[in-house]
């Protein structure tokens, strides 16, 4: 599940459409830990192997999402005969 939110993160259009000017100023990795965008949800906190919080953005240009929360949790299984 961590590469999920890698790739959701960076690959995906959650990671497309940014503000130039601002990863300018604070660079990739100040990106990485505070990172704004055009979306109907904004960043509250990522937990890196644990979970990605986003909230719905009231200020968004449509309707604001119905779904207030999203929380991706990464849940761990337990491969057949791998240690644990």
């Amino acid at each position: 599940m961590a590469r999920f939110m890698v790739f959701y993160a960076t690959a995906t259009g959650a990671g497309w459409i940014v503000p130039k000017k601002y990863v300018e100023k604070v660079g990739e990795d100040g990106f990485k830990k505070a990172p704004i965008g055009a979306g109907p949800y904004k960043f509250v906190s990522f937990d890196p192997g644990i979970e990605l919080t986003l909230e719905a953005f009231d200020g968004y240009w449509r309707k604001t999402p119905s779904v207030k929360r999203l929380v991706f949790r990464c849940i761990r299984t337990r491969r057949p005969g791998s240690p644990r």
